[in-house]
């Protein structure tokens, strides 16, 4: 098994972790503001390296040495990832466009509900792969 492999699965791992941890830090009674905004920056940009990866990883050897998993995987990961990256956009957009604020704001807390629990989904297929490669494998 080739080490570019696991690139992508322990940076899916933190993308994971941090959008969580996004999720948590402004649907609790306390809010983190700055953290929040940090947090989701972060968790975005790594999504998008994450991505990246994938494709870098998979280039090499095609699909087809994939396993079975692996396209429900893809299935999933083309609404995560995009739901991701309009959660992020609408979080940056707040800011900048001050009249349509709250309608951009309701949008973008109800849409969190959705990507706190689509990109969780994303990385439980994603481990499923990953184990599976690794039985099937060593």
């Amino acid at each position: 098994m080739v080490l570019q492999f696991f690139i992508h699965p322990a940076i899916a791992i933190l993308v994971v972790s941090l959008t969580i941890l996004t999720f948590l830090l402004k649907a609790r009674k306390k809010k983190f503001f700055k953290a929040h905004y940090v947090s989701g920056i972060i968790t975005v940009s790594l999504a998008a390296v994450a991505i990246i990866i994938a494709f870098w990883a998979t280039r090499p050897v095609g699909f087809d040495y994939f396993p079975d998993p692996n396209p429900i995987h893809l299935m999933v990961a083309i609404p995560a990832a995009s739901s991701l990256f309009i959660q992020g956009t609408m979080g940056i957009t707040m800011p900048l466009y001050r009249k349509s604020r709250a309608k951009v704001y309701m949008m973008h807390r109800r849409f969190a509900r959705l990507v706190a629990i689509i990109v969780p989904i994303q990385g439980i297929l994603g481990l499923m792969v990953l184990y599976y490669l690794y039985v099937r494998y060593y």
